[in-house]
């Protein structure tokens, strides 16, 4: 099992894995910045934990344990209530800091100053649905945050790379007549 040193590469572990040369692996994703990373064979797991590319992408390697839970959790929250003159990554953030730290704003798409929904990295361990203030240039705005859900990764696979050998280019352009 893993612990990540950056939260956007948890989607994209298999191909990671897969660069450095680990191709026979199953990932599970246990909360927080943890992975648990299962391999077929001991000499797979021992080369994986020691091997200096893998760990440049994970804080922590080590065995797994049944009575292992994630102190961290990451989750969806959503903030209504914050004016539009006050709608800034900054902003969202500074609200985010209350709870956790910020580490992905979701992008409004509609265009909408209604909600602002983002993923938060915390260990408050109860749920979240509070109404607090806020004071922007001396006018006081009451600002409601709710915690939605525990955010889960979709693991990308490892696709092989479409591309040509300089042999098969070479032959390729050989064959288009202009």
């Amino acid at each position: 099992m893993g612990k990540v040193k950056e939260f956007s590469s948890i989607p994209n572990l298999y191909t990671i894995l897969h660069d450095e040369g680990f191709l026979d692996i199953k990932l599970t994703y246990l909360g927080g910045l943890w992975v648990l990373i299962e391999l077929d064979k001991l000499e797979t797991k021992e080369a994986l934990k020691n091997h200096t590319g893998i760990k440049s992408w994970f804080q922590v390697i080590k065995d797994a344990c049944n009575d292992f839970v994630s102190e961290e959790r990451i989750v969806w929250m959503d903030i209504e209530g914050v004016p539009i003159h006050a709608w800034s990554r900054e902003s969202f953030i500074r609200i985010g800091k209350k709870w956790g730290d910020t580490l992905n704003l979701e992008d409004n798409a509609d265009s909408s100053f209604g909600r602002k929904r983002f993923c938060l990295k915390m260990k408050h361990p109860t749920s979240i649905l509070e109404t607090f203030k806020i004071i922007i240039k001396g006018k006081v705005f009451m600002v409601r945050a709710k915690k939605l859900f525990t955010w889960n990764p979709v693991f990308s696979m490892h696709k092989e790379r479409d591309c040509l050998s300089v042999d098969e280019s070479v032959q390729a352009a050989n064959n288009f007549d202009p």
